[in-house]
């Protein structure tokens, strides 16, 4: 320091210069400056790193007295350490030819003097570090060919090895020098054997581990490597020396970059996953956790080795979780890439990592199977577990380390042993806070907590619990939202969802608040062909909406179903998708608004014209052709032995034809009507898109898939009832679009329809019933259903005594009155009913009317009248069967009479007044009453008494008069619509039973046949209805039918029948019909239907009863 002071630096360079050709000055100058030229004595230092300075040095270096002198020579290198300490001076000291001075001392001393190659090697090294112009200096002179001979020549000296091994790592940074290096092929094998000689010298295994790394770049130089003894040597001499941080961090870059991609034997992989690797990694992890070189190196090896098994998936998830493991997000580079120029180059290497979409897969290149599994075992037990989260809330802010710590913990996670540590740990806080500060900005990171949110929920609904609490639902919408253009992202996005939201109030409320329903749509939509990402997503929008009705309304309100219904196409074989999309397909139906279901008139798969209804407004919500419906059937079919396929698609198909039949809804039926109206040979109201889609399921083979299901299913409750609602809707629907032909009575004849199944298929439905009818509503009604469409228009006998045996009729009877309370038992209760009456008349063998009423059926239709008057269905199928079971069965009247129906009666008219009409009820009324009073007098009694006479003929003139009178008029006019013909259709045969049924009434009571067990009323010939009729119009109603359908066999024929009756045996009303100008329209009748004998007699009749009241 005091020469410092001094200036005798300045003064020694001076002398060397002013005596430059003095050897000796020059010798005893050299050894002046390295005592002199440490570069704590700034003041000399600065003085030495100037460029002339310099320059004579180096001239002095390669002097002749210099380079033979051993001693001098090492003062030389000494001075040249000194001084290379700075990135300027190394430079100087290249351009003034320091590099090529070095290397001739080698050559004079290589053979001979160990300590000058030693003092030679570290100078070489000193200079090439950081510096590549020196690198490639030393190239120049051929100097690896050199290190490598002094390497053989003085083996047996540790310092002149570890200096060699110095100099050879930083000259190894260029590639040429690398491949020399590397074509000595016992490079490793001399290092690993030397390695055990310097076990205590923390500075030879240091260069020893860093020369591994240097050298181990690819998989040639791996296998050369994998070929020695190391994975012995290389963890026991970082153990031994783990006090020495710098010794620790060497050899975990050493273990990282040998083990990094490797693709040798697994045996080689497996050998490094000793005990000694274990305690290494976990040592450092514990004690050296706040140096992040050692944190971001430490979980970097132990994702390496603890993070696959040979590709298999062995993600964590909730008990029937569909959900495997998502693959960690693209390899970066080696820990060893990223840190050598940061810690060992001065700063200079490239520290970037790369992006993972251009790097491989971590889980592809890294090996190990079983010996994988016992790492993660051995880690956790040493406690990695607990070390990672605290390294990852230590170094929250370097994004590389905790890109690092991620993978490490994930791939901890494969064991669910270690879990439970973790989520001791403090895991699901640290999880949480690194998601709020990476989630939206780094992919990779998003992708890897993601996984791990979704391991942790999965094995502890504590865990679950705690990471809604902490805000993790909303942060991992945001960052899924931003990131679901990624494929990995996705899909570990949506497996976390999954197991965070599944069977979890809480967090499903918190996903909907943060509008996860957007977020899941855009990724099916996006990954719509990834069976993987499809396979989380369509499982995380299972587990929010599932008994979420807030949920399912809001996912509802922006997906279409059309989305899913591509979904069963696309991966119709993989049965997780299948069932979790009939899942949400059903609950977008369910939940969707103002939809309209689109079928396509075209069986291509062509672009779908959407119809007219599409342009009132309401979202076009599923566009369906044959191709679509026989993908959704196949799909359902394929896998129709998992229950909950079984279900689900049951319940689709089901809900597909309800929707479809939206056309026969009205104000007062939301659920489509059971019977068929026709007139015109057609029928009423038939919903085309409703008919053309039950004909897609029917050449799909519904029928077949569903009767399958049912015998793989009958002994679960609510598969069994969900195949049986699904059969019989698409039975009604085939019934529905049936060719139907309609004889002079308004009778409805089917020429051909599909049937379902077989006698086996019909056994069965009665098998459920018995076994589960008593006591479930839901078998019993929809068995009703399916029973009764079977029944519609059936000629099989085989069916007909299997359905119609007495003891099965009996027992569905009886089900039917203990379940009457049930809106749905009710209306299937009460078409059934009306199916089996007329069930045998197809067939030849007579109407099963006297079984269904022996069974009970009389009272049940007076329960249900009385229960469910309101519901508009209900009420018309329970009158179509009173006429059903009369129809066939005149002694029937007398029974339905007892059971105080013509009572019931009345209170529908009463219930559907005129001023709040319901045709089809006004329809089957007005024939129910007909058929409870043709040829019973006693029942024509109680019609008089409880009003029905006034009824009848009010509600006909209402359809005589007001609205409909533009309908009969135009009804045959071909600017008249669908709805017109319908309803022009229901003028008319309101106006043929109401005819008849006002003939019935006003007949004498004494004409009426006796019959066993009924005495005869005797009237006298007098009928008190017969005057209630006049009085309350029915003759003008009648004379006005008359003149209306003057065109209608049929319904003039009882039009004149009703005049008859009320004019026999009474002037007043003959009058009245003489008034009415009914006589010209009786003429005119037997005028044009001459041919009819019964309508002309009729008619004489009539015309002579007229002829004497206008007297």
């Amino acid at each position: 320091l005091l020469m410092s002071d001094m200036q005798v630096c300045e003064k020694v360079v001076a002398a060397m210069i002013a005596h430059s050709e003095v050897d000796a000055v020059d010798k005893h100058g050299l050894q002046a400056i390295q005592r002199l030229s440490l570069p704590e004595f700034q003041k000399n230092f600065m003085v030495l790193s100037n460029e002339h300075v310099i320059q004579h040095i180096v001239n002095v270096l390669c002097s002749q007295e210099v380079t033979t002198s051993c001693e001098v020579s090492i003062e030389g290198c000494k001075v040249i350490d000194h001084l290379a300490v700075t990135d300027h001076n190394k430079i100087l000291l290249g351009d003034s030819g320091a590099c090529r001075a070095l290397i001739t001392m080698l050559r004079i001393h290589h053979n001979h003097s160990a300590l000058v190659v030693a003092h030679v090697a570290v100078s070489c090294a000193k200079l090439c570090k950081g510096c590549e112009q020196n690198v490639g200096r030393f190239m120049d002179q051929s100097s690896c060919e050199l290190f490598l001979d002094c390497l053989e020549e003085h083996k047996s000296s540790d310092n002149a090895t570890i200096s060699l091994y110095q100099c050879l790592y930083y000259l190894s940074t260029a590639p040429a020098a690398k491949c020399l290096i590397l074509t000595k092929e016992d490079i490793f094998k001399d290092i690993i054997r030397f390695i055990p000689r310097v076990k205590h010298d923390g500075l030879g295994v240091f260069w020893c581990m860093r020369l591994v790394a240097a050298l181990a770049w690819d998989a040639d130089s791996r296998d050369m490597f994998h070929r020695t003894n190391a994975h012995k040597v290389l963890p026991t001499a970082g153990l031994g020396l783990k006090d020495d941080r710098h010794v620790v961090l060497a050899t975990l870059l050493a273990l990282d970059t040998v083990l990094t991609g490797y693709t040798g034997e697994e045996e080689c992989f497996g050998r490094f996953c000793s005990s000694d690797t274990c305690e290494l990694m976990n040592y450092a992890l514990e004690h050296y956790s706040n140096d992040e070189r050692i944190a971001m190196t430490v979980t970097r090896l132990l994702n390496t080795m603890a993070g696959k098994e040979d590709g298999v998936s062995t993600g964590h998830t909730s008990p029937g979780s569909p959900v495997g493991r998502v693959a960690p997000p693209g390899r970066r580079k080696s820990a060893w890439a990223t840190l050598k120029g940061k810690f060992f180059s001065g700063g200079s290497g490239d520290s970037t990592l790369l992006s993972a979409s251009t790097s491989q897969n971590s889980m592809e290149d890294a090996r190990g199977g079983e010996k994988a599994k016992q790492m993660r075992g051995k880690l956790g037990q040493g406690g990695a577990c607990s070390h990672l989260p605290k390294v990852l809330a230590s170094h929250v802010d370097n994004l590389e380390l905790v890109t690092c710590a991620c993978d490490a913990l994930q791939a901890l996670s494969m064991d669910e042993s270690n879990l439970e540590a973790m989520g001791a740990a403090g895991a699901v806080e640290v999880l949480v806070s690194t998601l709020k500060r990476y989630g939206h900005s780094d992919r990779h990171v998003m992708t890897s907590l993601s996984q791990m949110i979704a391991s942790l929920a999965s094995v502890s609904r504590t865990h679950s619990n705690q990471f809604g609490a902490l805000g993790a639902c909303d942060l991992l919408a945001t960052a899924l939202s931003v990131h679901c253009c990624s494929a990995e992202a996705a899909q570990a996005g949506c497996r976390a969802v999954y197991n965070l939201a599944l069977r979890n109030i809480s967090n499903q409320n918190l996903f909907g608040d943060a509008g996860i329903s957007i977020t899941l749509k855009t990724v099916l939509q996006q990954h719509c062909l990834n069976l993987s990402v499809i396979q989380n997503a369509i499982s995380a929008v299972f587990a929010v909406l599932n008994e979420h009705y807030k949920n399912c309304s809001k996912f509802a309100a922006i997906t279409s179903p059309q989305v899913f219904v591509d979904l069963l196409t696309e991966f119709s074989r993989e049965s997780e998708v299948v069932r979790h999309t009939l899942w949400a397909l059903n609950c977008v139906r369910r939940h969707g608004q103002n939809n309209i279901l689109v079928v396509d008139s075209h069986d291509t798969s062509g672009e779908i014209a959407l119809p007219e209804a599409d342009k009132t407004g309401g979202e076009v919500l599923l566009a369906l052709n044959a191709d679509r419906v026989s993908d959704i059937v196949g799909a359902i079919q394929h896998h129709s032995h998992d229950a909950d396929v079984a279900l689900h698609g049951c319940d689709l198909i089901a809900s597909v034809l309800i929707w479809s039949d939206a056309g026969n809804n009205n104000s007062n039926n939301s659920h489509g009507r059971d019977d068929i109206t026709a007139a015109d040979g057609r029928v009423y109201l038939l919903n085309d898109s409703h008919a053309q889609l039950s004909g897609y399921f029917d050449a799909a083979g519904v029928c077949d898939m569903l009767s399958s299901i049912l015998q793989q299913h009958a002994g679960n409750v609510a598969i069994a009832a969900s195949a049986l609602r699904a059969i019989g809707l698409q039975l009604r629907a085939q019934a529905s679009s049936a060719v139907v032909t309609i004889d002079e009575q308004r009778e409805y004849k089917c020429d051909r329809m599909t049937r379902f199944g077989s006698v086996h298929d019909c056994e069965l439905v009665l098998k459920l019933v018995h076994k589960y009818g008593g006591h479930d509503k839901e078998i019993l009604k929809y068995a009703t259903l399916v029973l009764s469409n079977v029944l519609f228009a059936c000629a099989d006998e085989r069916k007909l005594a299997v359905i119609g045996d007495a003891g099965n009729v009996k027992y569905m009877v009886k089900s039917l009155n203990g379940a009457a309370s049930d809106q749905g038992v009710a209306r299937f209760g009460c078409l059934l009913i009306s199916r089996l009456s007329v069930g045998g008349a197809g067939a030849g063998t007579g109407s099963l009317s006297p079984v269904v009423l022996q069974a009970g059926a009389a009272g049940f239709l007076a329960n249900v009248l009385n229960t469910h008057l309101q519901v508009p269905a209900v009420t018309e199928n329970a009158l179509n069967a009173l006429h059903a079971l009369c129809r066939l069965n005149t002694a029937a009247t007398e029974q339905l009479g007892n059971f105080d129906l013509c009572e019931s009666l009345a209170s529908v008219f009463t219930e559907y007044p005129v001023t709040a009409i319901n045709e089809p009820v006004a329809f089957s009324l007005c024939r129910a009453v007909a058929s409870l009073a043709d040829e019973n007098g006693l029942n024509c009694m109680k019609f008089g008494k409880v009003g029905t006479c006034e009824d009848i003929v009010k509600q006909l003139i209402h359809f005589l008069n007001g609205p409909y009178i533009a309908i009969i008029r135009d009804s045959n006019t071909t600017g008249t619509g669908e709805e017109g013909r319908g309803r022009a259709a229901y003028c008319e045969l309101v106006a043929l039973w109401s005819c008849r049924a006002i003939g019935c009434l006003a007949k004498d009571p004494s004409t009426w046949p006796a019959r066993e067990g009924q005495l005869k009323v005797t009237g006298g010939g007098f009928n008190e209805n017969r005057v209630t009729l006049g009085d309350v119009g029915a003759c003008e109603a009648i004379s006005q039918v008359l003149k209306n359908y003057s065109g209608d066999e049929a319904i003039t024929n009882w039009a004149l029948w009703a005049a008859l009756n009320l004019s026999e045996g009474d002037e007043s009303n003959a009058g009245r019909f003489v008034r009415a100008g009914a006589l010209k329209s009786v003429k005119e009748a037997a005028l044009h239907f001459a041919d009819n004998a019964v309508l002309l007699s009729s008619a004489e009749q009539i015309e002579r009863l007229l002829q004497a009241g206008s007297k």
